[in-house]
């Protein structure tokens, strides 16, 4: 095989006779699309074929994830955001984001649409002859006549899809260098050597003295088998993508056209030759090659109703590759395999090898083998320009991995907040059961913001789970327990949490002495006297205007009410003994400064102790008459004050809230009004929320409505379960179904089957992502097992080629 002199225009190639028109498509869904997705989908592909009425040749083809560039971002974007103080851990998790990507070659892919001027079928149907007969460049006015078309070519498929043109020389002779040598790298000579079911290149490397072997089979579609309503065929050849080896997928169409087609073309021709003899008459210029591009892009732009009976012929060819020969054998018989399973024939043609690879250029046609079906919208099922597009194609940082596969998945925030995303809000939830991985999901995600964007966090953790992540940072991090020994009284005053608004705080003393009286006077035969408050208050105000007092607090404005209603007065303040209920009486002296010391990067809250769990671990429903629970409740009313606070703290500043124990919330009153409110503002004060809840159907709408990303990991209810895929409109992905089954217990320390997630990004695009944890975090995250440590996919992807980053690459991303 061998490419020969391609000249090339723009996005336009001539070569032997034959000019071919270069797109680049961005894949429209993601492999996990709902069938009305796809429907549409199926729709756009068909009307793009038949619009454009052209031979053509469509290329999936698989790209080396370049791991240096992902390695360079993080350090650029410690560089300028990082917080000097976290230089030594950025430069640790780099490192171990390396040895992550070193285990296996990882393949994102790319999507290329050709059409084609000129193979032999279409010349044969030709009036006008327009194709020169030999190799040489394309004279200014031909140039000028394919330049009309293309452009007229860009407008219709950019009416179905979103293409650009492949514009850069250089991308179009790798493009076709690779279609001969399957390989990325470069090289300076080749030769093959053909076997009967496979091609044997013999490479010269550019850099390198020894030669290289390179062994490729190319497999033709034979036959499609007719498939049930419900099945989903593009799974298949869309998670080639997610393959431990590269499949490169090619599809090259013509169109056959009916009796009808070619009768309503005659008419067209002599329609265009009696526009051409018009024109002659009425201007001076003689032009012809003029005057052809003038009549062609006038007729090009009209609405020609016979392509519509038109059909559409397939040849459908994958080709796969190995630098060991029974590797590919090896590939080869899986790859078989699983096209047989969704019913297509994969055929190894004997001895045909050579012919094959030769007509993978998109200007040649030599082999005659289509697909049994001619009926576009069948073939389109397998969703050719869906594929596993997750996350940004080559900007930001790793969000996590998709499964299998573990292909690095790149998010960058900054589209988020700048409106730049499908799905513009800042809020991720995180679902599933205990020991599933999702707390270690939405901590990483944290962390990484805390270490490389510098970006303040709040996270508000009921149970206290996260002490080891405490200890990792040190002094880097603040910890408040609430209700903890060492917590002064009156951390959660009122009044002095709303020093600024008094009327908010008497408003809040409110709540507080009713919640506890209720708790306490179960029978309810204590009324509550709201004026003799308002009464203390005011006597209260007085006092702190006259000096008498420092500082307006809960506990004097009960010693004010006495004055009105001692009983109530005496009841409340009997609270004080409770642990957590003294944290509401602050005294002349308390500062609470003291106490919220939240100006760290990272910043938790825990609860001492939560009420709201059974002996099991379980929440239980809310009684507001069980003394305990009602204080709790009011102390989660009082953490409110806290996140407000944070969220406005630093306007000019990224932040973070997470909200771990959804249920916690929702229980108490008015805590999911908490994480509500939180969620509803978070943009406008430049602040990504963070839900954590075991339950999916148990997030509030109004969370769901505003929510860009959403993760969702193992589930032991099976109606749960049919909830997920129902709301995401996933119920025909049984891959999905099985995914989400619990394997907790069931598959015990076996990492490979736990933790992963059906994960949807902020554009809608949703694939089975894999919680991976850098090794500098695995100390601190002791709640996930250990990873298995041995390289397991490097007999399937021969990472040796390129196994590790060399020193001088390592150092050269910090001296950038």
């Amino acid at each position: 095989m061998h490419v020969g002199k391609i000249h090339t225009y723009g996005n336009i190639t001539y070569h032997k006779e034959v000019i071919t028109y270069f797109y680049k498509v961005k894949p429209i869904n993601s492999l996990f699309a709902s069938e009305t997705q796809k429907d549409t989908l199926l729709e756009k592909f068909k009307d793009l074929i038949l619009d454009v009425n052209m031979p053509g040749f469509f290329f999936v083809k698989p790209k080396e994830v370049n791991r240096k560039k992902i390695l360079q971002t993080y350090a650029e974007t410690f560089k300028e955001n990082g917080d000097p103080e976290f230089l030594d851990l950025a430069k640790d998790y780099i490192k171990s984001i390396q040895e992550i990507l070193s285990e296996s070659i990882k393949y994102r892919y790319e999507i290329f649409f050709c059409f084609t001027d000129g193979r032999s079928e279409m010349k044969r149907r030709k009036k006008i002859s327009v194709f020169p007969v030999s190799n040489d460049a394309l004279g200014k006015d031909e140039l000028s006549l394919y330049q009309i078309a293309e452009e007229e070519i860009f407008k219709k498929m950019s009416k179905h899809i979103d293409t650009t043109k492949v514009n850069e020389e250089i991308e179009i002779e790798k493009l076709m260098n690779y279609l001969a040598v399957p390989t990325e790298k470069s090289i300076d000579d080749y030769w093959v050597t053909e076997h009967s079911s496979m091609l044997e290149y013999e490479i010269v490397p550019t850099k390198g003295n020894e030669n290289q072997k390179l062994y490729t089979t190319t497999l033709v579609a034979s036959k499609f088998n007719r498939l049930a309503v419900n099945d989903v065929a593009d799974d298949v050849i869309n998670g080639l993508q997610l393959g431990a080896y590269p499949t490169d997928v090619m599809v090259k169409f013509d169109l056959v056209h009916t009796k009808q087609f070619i009768k309503n073309m005659t008419a067209k021709n002599e329609s265009i030759k009696k526009a051409q003899k018009r024109y002659i008459s009425l201007t001076d210029r003689k032009d012809k090659e003029a005057i052809k591009g003038t009549i062609l892009s006038k007729s090009a732009m009209e609405l020609d109703e016979s392509i519509e009976q038109s059909k559409v012929r397939w040849q459908l060819y994958f080709r796969i590759r190995s630098n060991d020969e029974k590797m590919l054998e090896k590939r080869r018989e899986s790859l078989r395999s699983k096209f047989k399973s969704s019913r297509i024939e994969l055929s190894v043609e004997i001895g045909k090898q050579i012919t094959l690879a030769n007509n993978l250029f998109p200007y040649r046609n030599e082999f005659k083998r289509y697909i049994q079906s001619t009926d576009i919208a069948y073939l389109a099922r397998y969703n050719f320009l869906g594929g596993i597009y997750i996350g940004e194609e080559d900007t930001g940082i790793i969000e996590t991995f998709t499964r299998p596969g573990d292909l690095p998945v790149l998010y960058d925030t900054r589209k988020i907040l700048e409106g730049k995303a499908k799905t513009n809000a800042p809020t991720t939830v995180y679902c599933g059961e205990t020991g599933g991985g999702k707390t270690q999901m939405c901590d990483h995600k944290v962390f990484v913001g805390v270490i490389f964007y510098a970006r303040r966090s709040l996270t508000i953790d009921p149970k206290g789970d996260r002490i080891k992540k405490i200890e990792m940072l040190g002094d880097k991090a603040s910890h408040l327990i609430i209700g903890a020994e060492d917590n002064p009284d009156g951390m959660l005053d009122a009044f002095l949490m709303n020093s600024d608004n008094s009327r908010k705080a008497l408003a809040e003393a409110k709540a507080n002495i009713d919640a506890l009286v209720t708790a306490h006077d179960r029978k309810g035969n204590v009324v509550i006297p709201y004026h003799n408050i308002n009464s203390a208050f005011d006597d209260m105000a007085k006092d702190v205007e006259t000096g008498k007092q420092k500082q307006m607090t809960f506990t004097s404005l009960l010693e004010h009410l006495k004055a009105y209603d001692e009983d109530v007065a005496n009841l409340v303040l009997s609270t004080r003994r409770d642990p957590i209920a003294r944290l509401f009486f602050a005294n002349q002296d308390t500062k609470i400064d003291k106490a919220f010391n939240l100006n760290k990067r990272y910043n938790l809250v825990t609860f001492a102790e939560v009420p709201l769990y059974d002996m099991n671990g379980n929440v239980m429903k809310f009684n507001p008459n069980h003394q305990r629970q009602a204080i709790f409740a009011i102390c989660m009313s009082k953490v409110t004050g806290i996140i407000n606070s944070f969220a406005r703290s630093y306007p000019d500043e990224d932040k973070e809230v997470t909200f771990d124990e959804y249920k916690v919330w929702k229980s108490v009153p008015g805590g999911e009004n908490v994480v509500i409110n939180t969620v509803m503002t978070a943009r406008s004060l430049r602040c990504f929320v963070n839900v954590i809840s075991q339950q999916f159907s148990d997030i509030n709408s109004e969370i769901l409505n505003n929510t860009g990303q959403i993760y969702v990991g193992s589930l032991k209810s099976q109606k749960e379960i049919e909830y997920v895929l129902e709301e995401m409109k996933l119920e025909n992905h049984n891959i999905v179904r099985n995914a989400l089954i619990d394997r907790t217990q069931i598959e015990g320390a076996d990492e490979s089957k736990k933790y992963v997630f059906l994960f949807q990004d902020y554009n809608n695009r949703k694939s089975l992502a894999k919680l991976i944890m850098p090794r500098t975090f695995k100390e601190a995250f002791k709640t996930l097992k250990d990873r298995n440590d041995t390289n397991t996919h490097k007999n399937e992807s021969e990472a040796t080629e390129h196994d590790v980053l060399s020193p001088n690459e390592d150092k050269s991303i910090w001296a950038q």
